[in-house]
Order: C-alpha cells, then sequence, then structure tokens
C-alpha cells in the first residue's frame, strides 16, 4: 500500500516501524508478537510532529484499538494467502484450474 502525500515523513520511527511491519512484512505466523512492542510503545508516547505537520502532537494511545484490529485482519490476510498457496499447489497437479496463476499479483 502507497501512503499519500508523505504522511511517513511526519511521524515518528515507531510509527513507521509498525506501518513497515504491518503493511510490507509477510509474517503470518509471528505478526503479532512482532507488532506489540510496538504497541506499548505506542500506548505510551504522545508524538510531537514536524514543524511541517499542520498538528503539532498527536495522542497515539487513542489509535491503540483501530491497530490492533487492523493486525488481526493483516495476520488472518496473511494466513488465508498461505493456504491458498498450498491449495493450489495440491489441486494444480490434478488438472483443476482454480486461478492459481492469479496468485502472483496478490500478497
Amino acid at each position: 500500500m502507497q501512503v499519500g502525500k508523505g504522511v511517513l515523513t511526519y511521524v515518528s520511527q515507531e510509527v513507521k516501524d509498525l506501518y513497515n511491519l504491518v503493511e510490507n512484512e509477510f509474517h503470518p505466523l509471528d505478526l503479532a508478537a512482532k507488532v506489540q512492542p510496538h504497541m506499548l510503545k505506542l500506548s505510551k508516547l504522545s508524538d510531537k510532529l514536524s514543524s511541517a505537520s499542520p498538528v503539532p502532537e498527536v495522542q497515539l494511545e487513542q489509535y491503540v484499538p483501530a491497530l490492533e484490529k487492523l493486525t488481526t485482519l493483516r495476520v488472518l490476510q496473511q494466513v488465508v494467502f498461505y493456504y491458498v498457496v498450498i491449495l493450489c499447489h495440491l489441486i494444480n497437479p490434478l488438472g483443476i484450474d482454480i486461478g492459481c496463476d492469479l496468485l502472483s499479483s496478490f500478497k
């Protein structure tokens, strides 16, 4: 996913790291464990944004519940992808076309 208008330039390194884990990494088995330390940091942070930002300070704790839901959805999405790949490898030798060639465009 591409972040519009350079939003990541305004946020702290903790937020950038969390974004990278949730949006760019593929860790279906341990994503929740990797995200947990970042969530704990966010719940304690009040982030002072760069001087170019229209909002000088943000209480990040308010976003933790939504980020936990997003992380849960990402874990489920990654697990489903993993099992679809396995299913395709099992079904393809049988000559049944279920669109496995489309998998290369997803992740």
